[in-house]
């Protein structure tokens, strides 16, 4: 079935040196019972001085990763890599890049990241909250407070040449899978060939509540037990410091009209909390599951 099936998506220059590269796969049986689709994206900065990705993804799908930065970098190595949190999705192919780029440095929050792979421990470089690494031709990045996180040491980031902010498992949302008939112009409930490297404004519709509540509850589980709205305070004081075109969630397309999605996030999150408390209200001694 087309909806069971990964994408392999090539990346996307959205401006001169600054790369998407998006991964697809199904998660769990969101929509009517058909599998719904979820990004697992990278993000490729290219400047004259130093190259940098913030996540690298699964590494069973890391021939789509290599590939699209064999296409981006050209003979250009891979210099800096910033994960945002020691979870598959976001640094799973770490021992992979160690490997093809002898000289990569992996910066952040990496306080663990030693236990995962001690033989490259000489070569995670803990950099603190607002350090910046300057990339050249006016790119750099910025190391971010991660303002929503699912574990302590996730990082969030800023480029201030696109003024971008990169939010890993924050702002996050699936989007439909695609038709089992491509070919079917009536169904427009799924998503189109293509469309996974389509931006928020370029998507003929915009994230929905149920989309975002499902990742929210599942990627944040403690959203049904804590109310996240101290959180989303916290970032209206970021985007009022920091200049915001684009926000890049890992998991979501890049969204272009942050003032209209982010209501939607945060209404999710509040979704989410009430669920939870309406089950553990059903059921206070059930035993927690992961949706």
């Amino acid at each position: 079935m087309m909806s069971d099936q990964i994408s392999a998506i090539p990346p996307r220059e959205l401006e001169p040196g600054f790369w998407w590269l998006p991964q697809c796969v199904p998660t769990g049986p969101v929509f009517d019972g058909v599998r719904a689709h979820l990004h697992a994206s990278q993000f490729l900065i290219v400047g004259s001085d130093a190259t940098l990705l913030y996540d690298v993804g699964f590494p069973s799908l890391n021939s789509d990763l290599h590939a699209g930065l064999d296409q981006a970098l050209g003979d250009r190595p891979l210099d800096w890599v910033i994960p945002s949190h020691p979870e598959l999705p976001h640094s799973g192919d770490l021992e992979a890049l160690f490997e093809r780029y002898p000289n990569l440095r992996v910066g952040g929050d990496v306080r663990d990241y030693h236990l995962y792979l001690p033989e490259y421990a000489d070569r995670f470089h803990e950099l603190p909250i607002g350090h910046v690494i300057d990339l050249g031709d006016g790119y750099s990045f910025k190391v971010m407070p991660a303002v929503i996180r699912d574990i302590p040491n996730t990082v969030w980031g800023y480029e201030a040449r696109t003024q971008t902010l990169f939010t890993a498992d924050g702002i996050a949302y699936t989007h439909h899978p695609p038709p089992d008939d491509p070919d079917d112009e009536d169904d427009d409930t799924f998503h189109l060939p293509g469309e996974c490297l389509l931006t928020s404004t370029e998507l003929d519709v915009e994230p929905t509540l149920d989309q975002a509540t499902f990742v929210t509850r599942t990627a944040l589980y403690w959203t049904r037990f804590l109310s996240s709205e101290p959180y989303f305070e916290e970032l209206e004081q970021i985007l009022a410091t920091h200049p915001i075109r684009m926000m890049a969630p890992t998991h979501g397309n890049i969204v272009t009209n942050p003032a209209s999605v982010l209501p939607v996030i945060r209404e999710a999150h509040r979704l989410a909390l009430v669920e939870g408390k309406s089950a553990r209200a059903a059921n206070p001694f059930a035993k927690p599951t992961a949706t």
